[in-house]
């Protein structure tokens, strides 16, 4: 199972803490214990973006490219990021 990951970190103190930097470091091990294979291409994050909107560059990509088919699974750290 090919995997892409998502992060988010929605203030200026998350984006200065590495909020989403620590949440897709604790990613590959899980991913990989489930028998999945992280895709490097497939990293992406939004820094300092609110949940509430939904127009986020990085999700916006991870969409379109859910679209094509380019992996089987998401990996997140916590479904509200």
């Amino acid at each position: 199972m090919e995997v892409a990951r998502y992060a988010r970190g929605s203030t200026p103190h998350q984006h200065q803490e590495g909020t989403s930097a620590s949440q897709a470091h604790s990613l590959p091990r899980s991913i990989q214990q489930q028998g999945g294979r992280l895709l490097p291409t497939h990293e992406d994050r939004d820094e300092g973006v609110s949940g509430a909107r939904l127009d986020r560059l990085a999700l916006d990509r991870l969409r379109d490219c859910a679209h094509r088919g380019e992996f089987d699974a998401v990996g997140v750290l916590s479904p509200d990021r």
